[in-house]
């Protein structure tokens, strides 16, 4: 998984209140039908259109989109306000955390909010996939693997790549984590296997349809 750097996940405004990143709520009643278009040149980040948020009394909140902007350079209140009224959008807020912003546009860290689908998350210039990862999910993914590996010796690190295509996610985590999966289906070749002897590719390939199976039901 992409890994993230620390000025990624702060986007600290400056004392005059500029900043690299900013968040707009776009109504889809005001917002013109081109608004995307007006957007074109810049990088940003398109929520899931929130359609099931409540207000703390329970009334439906209007329907609308939260976007992130995220600039070359710091920008000003107003240089950004522009921006927000070129596409009919609300106040913009400047951004401390990018993560939690991104994260937010499906509400990942709020179970008591709507939920919504974080595949619908649209990156415009913008890849979301590293900042939707947390490092639990990646905790987890990576265990997920190694428990494979292990229940089909897997021992060679060329043959775990191969088989990562076949599920969601696998390869780009055996692919950015290559020193650790590298040295782990390693250890397994001088590990007793579970088995009398390394599952055939044939049994594997069974393994790996029926896992395919199991998760598309």
């Amino acid at each position: 998984m992409g890994s993230i750097s620390q000025t990624d996940k702060k986007s600290t405004a400056t004392k005059d209140g500029r900043s690299r990143h900013w968040t707009i709520v776009v109504y889809p009643d005001s917002a013109p039908e081109t608004w995307r278009e007006k957007l074109n040149g810049l990088m940003w980040v398109e929520s899931p259109l929130h359609e099931k948020d409540v207000n703390p009394d329970g009334t439906a909140k209007k329907p609308h989109w939260h976007i992130l902007i995220m600039f070359d350079g710091k920008k000003s209140y107003n240089q950004v306000k522009e921006v927000a009224d070129s596409i009919n959008g609300a106040s913009p807020q400047y951004v401390q955390n990018v993560v939690g912003m991104i994260r937010y546009f499906a509400h990942l860290d709020n179970p008591e909010k709507a939920q919504y689908d974080k595949s619908e998350i649209i990156g415009h210039g913008v890849d979301v996939s590293k900042y939707l990862d947390s490092e639990d999910d990646i905790d987890k993914l990576e265990q997920e693997i190694e428990i494979f590996c292990e229940e089909n010796h897997i021992t060679e690190y060329a043959k775990l790549i191969k088989l990562s295509r076949q599920f969601d996610g696998w390869h780009k985590c055996v692919s950015t984590h290559t020193i650790h999966f590298k040295a782990f289906v390693s250890s397994l070749r001088h590990s007793p296997p579970e088995v009398d002897s390394e599952k055939s590719e044939q049994e594997i390939s069974e393994i790996v349809e029926k896992l395919t199976k199991d998760g598309e039901e």
